[in-house]
């Protein structure tokens, strides 16, 4: 279900060309977030702590410096 919530960005692209005002559009885009968002959170709780954590670790944690790794 994560991985299936990053399909709907392909479509934002595609709202800007929907013969419909732009606060629709506008509209439209908030609810595909919405709807994103949502099933990546449902996902997220069905993989349950050991996956949220995971998660948490992988996307939220601060990076510390590894000697031996510097880009100059």
């Amino acid at each position: 279900m994560i991985a299936l919530s990053f399909g709907i960005y392909p479509s934002y692209p595609v709202v800007v060309f929907l013969p419909i005002s732009a606060w629709r559009k506008g509209e439209v885009a908030i609810g595909l977030s919405a709807v994103s968002w949502g099933m990546f959170f449902v996902g997220a709780a069905l993989v349950g702590k050991k996956g949220v954590a995971y998660l948490k670790r992988r996307f939220f944690e601060r990076r510390e410096h590894q000697p031996g790794r510097d880009r100059t």
